[in-house]
């Protein structure tokens, strides 16, 4: 099978660029409302949207694309959302805390909607893939198994599309 470099990126780069921009708001969004800022995970997310905004060529590429992907699902779910207010909790009036909270969620619930979309782009990419694969060599390649993370292929989509995956399989 040939390599991801050589293939055609899972999602196409204007439409990448323009759900990176969404990604962007949404973690710009999501400051105000953090009592002690973006968590570290979240911080080297908002850095690499940067980087990503800054040389939009490089969302071209499949392999960047899957990193991004694959680092943005794994960010989203390696924090929990009661945690984001820290130990603390926002500050004002119980008012102002309970529309914080909203707020908050809403926001939350909006990255947990462009990463289920961007998981799936991916995972429809690697079906393709192999069934491209299975047409030309008529054998099925290795392909990531979802449910478990093994590798079988250029990329498989660990931890965070698969957090991404099951908590709507299971909701």
């Amino acid at each position: 099978m040939e390599p991801a470099a050589s293939l055609a990126p899972p999602i196409s780069p204007t439409a990448f660029l323009q759900q990176v921009q969404r990604l962007r708001e949404l973690l710009d969004g999501l400051v105000p409302l953090l009592r002690l800022g973006l968590p570290p995970g979240f911080q080297e997310l908002a850095r690499n949207v940067s980087l990503a905004l800054e040389r939009p060529d490089s969302l071209e590429s499949p392999d960047n694309q899957l990193d991004f992907v694959e680092e943005f699902a794994e960010t989203l779910w390696g924090e929990s959302l009661p945690d984001l207010f820290g130990e603390a909790g926002p500050s004002g009036s119980p008012a102002e805390r309970a529309l914080s909270r909203s707020r908050l969620e809403a926001s939350w619930e909006q990255l947990d909607g462009l990463s289920q979309r961007l998981c799936t782009d991916v995972e429809s990419w690697h079906r393709r893939r192999a069934v491209v694969a299975h047409r030309s060599h008529r054998r099925w390649p290795e392909i990531p198994n979802f449910s478990t993370g093994k590798e079988g292929s250029v990329h498989s989509l660990s931890t965070g599309c698969q957090q991404v995956r099951s908590q709507h399989i299971g909701s």
